[in-house]
């Protein structure tokens, strides 16, 4: 039986684009990588925006299994900070 894991990047800094993840993202993508350092991974997988590539980064560090970059798995929208109301 195989087991997936899906992790979502930490808070990132409150700016619009491909922001990088805030100190508290930091914290967050540590623990995360903490929770995963004595799990039985194969693969690890990032979309190419750059927080999702940090948090991946933290659990790749911890784990030992190097990141792969995935485009597909790169979100639609990148909204960053902004908060859209649709009426």
């Amino acid at each position: 039986m195989n087991t997936f894991y899906l992790v979502r990047h930490g808070m990132k800094e409150k700016s619009v684009g491909d922001v990088k993840l805030s100190i508290e993202g930091i914290q967050q993508a540590k623990k995360t990588a903490s929770y995963f350092e004595n799990k039985k991974m194969k693969e690890i997988f990032s979309s190419p925006l750059r927080r999702a590539k940090e948090m991946a980064m933290y659990i790749s560090d911890s784990t030992k299994i190097s990141v792969r970059e995935d485009i597909r798995l790169r979100e639609r929208a990148n909204w960053g900070g902004y908060t859209r109301t649709i009426l």
